[in-house]
């Protein structure tokens, strides 16, 4: 069943194997993070980004985005 569900999806399928892996793996940690916190669906940030930096874990989280994302770069640029 999943097979005949993914076959009108294999163009867009082929477009993500072509995105950069430190965005690909950056957009996933920033989908789980956003789970993470809207599986509760708690009014704790009440709409507020600033959840994401107050907490420790999703500091943490977020910080290794960060870092997915620039260092590549960075070291392209020294290489």
């Amino acid at each position: 069943m999943r097979l005949v569900l993914n076959l009108p999806m294999i163009g867009l399928w082929v477009k993500l194997l072509k995105v950069p892996k430190p965005q690909l793996y950056a957009g996933f940690l920033i989908f789980a993070t956003v789970g993470a916190y809207g599986m509760r669906q708690s009014a704790i940030g009440e709409g507020s980004f600033m959840i994401f930096l107050q907490r420790p874990m999703s500091l943490s989280i977020f910080i290794v985005i960060v870092l997915v994302m620039v260092v590549p770069r960075l070291l392209k640029k020294h290489a």
